[in-house]
């Protein structure tokens, strides 16, 4: 048993010298951060091989898929960053003549020996057959077979090399079912896959197929803007506005000493009173100034008195007086004519394109016909998905009304009896725009994906949907049954 404890402690030390040892060495900078120098012979044979392709020989040289390599740590930025430097360096300085001669046959040109050449190309051709496996994988939704992962192999092999070299490498992959399997478990082994089935997912959900029809229609849109006209992206959406905000949280009194009943004076009228704000905001904070914020109150609410002695109203906010406060088709057209004349000239520079949801107000057959006339393109956001991929909704509502209430609850708190008249409830209102809108919308649209082809998607929107990131759009318009998606679907 002493001599086990003995021989036990020594082997301990030995491993403590060990890692002394390559500590000290790597503090002097004398152990390579790669497997593979890139000035070594099979790097040169690559780097010809893939006509330049540092990133490849890169993982080449990190021993990527290398067999019975030692563990190495992955290598910094910094330090691919100077690898991919050096050997590009290096690709560079070799003579056109060398260059042709390892094309020609990196064997009799001298630069390696048959059998490095030959398992450069085994591993050119696994890295490849690696990377196929990947997109069959995560694109496909597809576990490759045994003789998929064989005719992928086959045709991966590069022509460039001599056929000499490639016929060599043929005959080992073509081999028996025996010898193709022992090759394939050996692959997976030194390539960090397995052998087994993939998850099933469910299909795409409608949410899913929604927002990649209106993403494909959007990206569609903004594709065929003329070059001398970039595309402006407006996005239109209404909101509600109660007259007397009640239920606000607050600092209350629990007993008063004064013997004073506590609680808000509101009449119902006031309570039930709400007046409808067509917001519009766009990704360009040159033209946001421009356009209209319209406020419809019915009747009662916007008196002929109010209208004619209400004075303070910015150039850009109107008061529409109607029989109705909601929203209707005569409105949208009313609202078209008046966004194409507050637009004016960036009509003509810009290629606009207004963005709505599918409310029954915004679809009618007159409402298209009046947006072609006045120069404006009209793309709706899918039924049931505003909250996620209209702007409006998901950057100016909320903070649009926290502003308002906090600036109705302070002027409530200055006025005579804690009652505001319609001059003064009209003035929170316009002091909240002018506290808001004056801001850059562009990442509102970014992150609901209308901008930039979806590669700035925000997180909690891919979250929703279920994607680990935005997916690949298709280009083009979507066909009809593709945008049918997008609308109800009782709608014609």
């Amino acid at each position: 048993m002493s001599l086990q404890r003995a021989r036990a402690e020594l082997d301990d030390v030995r491993a403590r010298l060990r890692a002394i040892q390559k500590r000290l060495l790597r503090r002097k900078g004398e152990v390579n951060k790669w497997r593979s120098s890139p000035a070594s012979p099979c790097c040169l044979v690559l780097l010809v091989y893939t006509r330049g392709n540092a990133e490849v020989v890169a993982n080449f040289a990190q021993g990527l898929g290398w067999r019975r390599a030692p563990r190495v740590a992955a290598l910094t930025t910094e330090d691919r960053s100077k690898l991919l430097a050096d050997l590009e360096s290096q690709f560079d300085s070799v003579p056109l003549a060398s260059i042709a001669a390892v094309q020609e046959d990196p064997v009799r040109a001298g630069v390696c020996s048959e059998g490095e050449a030959i398992s450069v190309i085994r591993w050119l051709v696994e890295h490849s057959l690696f990377g196929w496996v990947q997109e069959q994988n995560s694109l496909r939704g597809v576990a490759p077979s045994r003789r998929q992962l064989v005719d992928k192999a086959l045709s991966a092999i590069p022509v460039i090399a001599p056929e000499r070299l490639q016929q060599r490498v043929r005959s080992s992959l073509s081999g028996s079912l025996r010898s193709q399997r022992k090759w394939l478990a050996k692959f997976r082994l030194r390539w960090g896959l397995r052998l087994g089935k993939l998850r099933i997912q469910n299909h795409l959900s409608v949410s899913d197929k929604q927002a990649l029809a209106y993403f494909q229609w959007i990206n569609a849109a903004s594709a065929a803007a003329p070059a001398c006209q970039p595309p402006l992206l407006i996005n239109m959406d209404e909101t509600s506005l109660v007259r007397h905000v009640s239920g606000l949280i607050g600092t209350v009194v629990k007993n008063p000493s004064n013997g004073c009943q506590l609680g808000e004076v509101a009449p119902l009228c006031d309570r039930r009173s709400y007046i409808t704000y067509l917001a519009t905001i766009t990704h360009d904070s040159e033209v946001q100034p421009r356009l209209p914020q319209v406020l419809i109150g019915n009747e009662r609410q916007f008196t002929a008195t109010i209208m004619n002695s209400v004075d303070f109203l910015p150039s850009n906010v109107y008061l529409w007086r109607c029989k109705s406060a909601w929203n209707s088709h005569m409105l949208m057209r009313r609202y078209l004519s008046l966004l194409a004349s507050s637009l004016g000239s960036v009509l003509k520079e810009r290629y606009v394109i207004l963005i709505l949801d599918v409310a029954r107000c915004h679809l009618h057959p007159t409402i298209l016909a009046h947006a072609k006339r006045c120069g404006i393109r009209l793309r709706f956001i899918p039924a049931l998905m505003t909250a996620e991929l209209q702007p409006c909704d998901t950057h100016l509502f909320a903070r649009f009304k926290a502003t308002f209430r906090e600036h109705w609850r302070r002027q409530k708190a200055l006025s005579i009896a804690g009652s505001l008249s319609t001059f003064q409830w009209l003035e929170v209102v316009v002091s909240s725009l002018q506290a808001v809108l004056p801001a850059d919308w562009d990442a509102a649209f970014a992150a609901s994906g209308a901008l930039a082809e979806q590669t700035r998607v925000a997180d909690v929107l891919c979250a929703k949907l279920g994607w680990a990131s935005a997916p690949l759009v298709p280009e083009g318009l979507p066909t009809v049954e593709t945008a049918s998606l997008v609308f109800p679907k009782k709608m014609k």
